[in-house]
């Protein structure tokens, strides 16, 4: 099933999308001065900013993928300054 998959350049297009994707969060974090630190796919950034990442990454992802499918939902991974972890889950199924 996935064979087919292998060396046809699908893998180049999905880290295209991944890095298109990660740049519109950064210019919308830039547009509103909040520090931002990328790294692979991650951001650091101030526990105070979470809400506004939270919601660009949710409005970004819909209009990079518009039209591309029925998605359900988007599990982030938050840690705070003391290292705790919560999982959350962002609903992308919702029509806005």
């Amino acid at each position: 099933m996935y064979i087919a998959a292998i060396g046809c350049g699908l893998g180049v297009a999905l880290q295209a999308i991944d890095g298109t994707l990660m740049e519109r969060i950064i210019d919308v974090a830039n547009e509103f001065k909040v520090p931002v630190i990328p790294v692979h796919d991650e951001f650091i950034i101030r526990e105070g900013d979470r809400q506004l990442i939270e919601m660009t990454l949710e409005r970004e992802f819909r209009e990079s993928f518009a039209g591309k499918g029925k998605f359900g939902t988007l599990g982030a991974k938050w840690r705070n300054s003391a290292g705790e972890e919560e999982l959350v889950k962002i609903d992308l199924s919702i029509e806005v």
